[in-house]
C-alpha cells in the first residue's frame, strides 16, 4: 500500500467513525456546550464536514484570501441534514 492510499485509508476510517458517533448523538444534545466558550456539538459537526471544502482548496493550491464557504448562513437541522449537504464536496476532497 502507497503511502497516498495509506493516507486516504486513514480519512475514510476516520469518517466512518465520526458518522457513527454523530448518528448516535441524540437530536436534544444538538445545542449542547460544556462550557460558555464552546462549540455546540452540532456546531462541531459542521466544523469538521466543513473542512474538508477549505483542505480541498490548500491541498490543490487554491487562494483561501476570499475564502467564503457554502455553509454560510444555513440552519442547524440535523446531523443527517449536515451529511447531506457535505457529501458532495467530501467526493471531490
Amino acid at each position: 500500500m502507497t503511502q497516498s492510499e495509506l493516507i486516504i485509508l486513514n480519512f475514510e476510517e476516520i469518517r466512518r467513525r465520526s458518522i457513527k458517533l454523530w448518528n448516535g448523538l441524540p437530536e436534544s444534545y444538538y445545542f449542547w456546550k460544556p462550557d460558555e466558550e464552546a462549540i455546540t456539538a452540532i456546531e462541531m459537526v459542521r466544523h469538521v464536514l466543513e473542512a474538508d471544502y477549505g483542505w480541498n482548496i490548500i491541498i490543490n493550491n487554491g487562494n483561501m484570501t476570499n475564502y467564503k464557504t457554502p455553509w454560510k448562513n444555513r440552519p442547524f437541522i440535523s446531523v443527517t441534514d449536515e451529511l447531506e449537504f457535505a457529501e458532495p464536496y467530501r467526493k471531490t476532497f
